[in-house]
């Protein structure tokens, strides 16, 4: 089991839920600075979750056609950045595509990520994937922290 790779794959986990995990901590703010009502904060969820949940299988089809390392770094990046986006802009369509694009670039990191882990954790990959199921367990849970702080 290669640890450090494997470490590093949990860190870009932790790096990439934490923006799923910011979500719902965003909610009342949106709900507060925007006067969202629980229809569009449902529509946001949606966006995020379920269209992201129906478009991964593309992109573990994709990474099962071959490596596609690239594809972490641009989930991560763009979840991120889509994340940013919904704290600079007020219409309430402009932060559903923001957050549309964030569920989606989450969705192209996974499959990768889990592809790698496979490869790195050699005869232990129960344990290697635990490993890096904590990463993004701690991005779900340390999300919602980092989101009310800033």
């Amino acid at each position: 089991m290669n640890k450090k790779y494997l470490y590093l794959l949990a860190a870009a986990h932790l790096s990439n839920d934490i923006n799923t995990g910011s979500l719902p901590a965003l909610l009342p703010f949106f709900v507060s600075f925007y006067g969202m009502d629980y229809t569009a904060i449902a529509g946001l969820m949606f966006a995020s979750s379920f269209l992201s949940s129906v478009i991964q299988p593309l992109f573990g089809y994709l990474a099962d056609k071959g490596s596609r390392q690239w594809f972490m770094a641009v989930g991560v990046f763009f979840a991120g950045t889509s994340l940013a986006i919904t704290g600079f802009v007020s219409d309430y369509w402009l932060i559903f595509a923001a957050v549309t694009v964030m569920g989606i670039a989450t969705s192209i990191f996974h499959p990768e990520a889990a592809r790698c882990v496979n490869g790195v954790s050699q005869g232990a990959r129960g344990k290697g994937m635990s490993i890096f199921s904590v990463g993004g367990n701690g991005g779900f849970g340390f999300g919602p922290l980092l989101a009310v702080f800033l």
